[in-house]
């Protein structure tokens, strides 16, 4: 067991690298790793670094999209969508409770995210969605913080109908919460 830990720990280090060299060569797009875009409202830079986030967060590489959008938020401290992406990153796969420091961390993303405020509706509404998780987590169940996820990821798809990012993202909270 010991031996397949090591085995997966070189194996994330060696994607991290790969995905670290691509986007520094490359904008996400140009290297294959994202096919969705997300458009927020920050420097082109953090845009290109928020790219990556997304696509690893839609991967499921939860890691590795910590990661991205960190960097998003170093490139543009004002970018209320990375702390966004960092918040989502913490709750990870939302199928499984997330440990109580992603659970700390998470809270913490959507605080700044809060206090930067979301630039245009849709963002708001986004972090709006993922507050709605975070909102008391030490009172309420993982299966009430989805419930209510649900509900918010609801609200913002009523607001932006045709937006293919916000039904992805609402058809995956919609799923998890069926699932659950």
């Amino acid at each position: 067991m010991n031996i397949f830990a090591k085995a997966l720990r070189c194996l994330a280090a060696a994607l991290a690298a790969i995905v670290t060299a691509c986007s520094a060569r490359a904008a996400p797009a140009e290297t294959g790793i994202a096919e969705t875009r997300l458009a927020v409202e920050c420097s082109i830079a953090a845009q290109r670094s928020f790219d990556l986030g997304y696509a690893l967060l839609e991967a499921r590489a939860y890691q590795l999209a910590l990661r991205a959008f960190g960097d998003s938020a170093r490139i543009d401290p004002d970018c209320a969508m990375a702390q966004w992406g960092l918040a989502m990153a913490n709750l990870g796969d939302e199928r499984e409770v997330p440990a109580a420091p992603r659970v700390a961390a998470g809270a913490r993303a959507v605080q700044r995210a809060k206090a930067l405020g979301g630039k245009t509706e849709k963002e708001c509404d986004l972090i709006d969605a993922v507050a709605e998780y975070f909102h008391r987590h030490s009172e309420r169940s993982h299966a009430m913080r989805l419930v209510q996820y649900e509900r918010a990821m609801r609200t913002a798809l009523e607001r932006s109908p045709g937006d293919a990012e916000v039904r992805s993202l609402h058809g995956r909270a919609f799923e998890t919460l069926v699932a659950h």
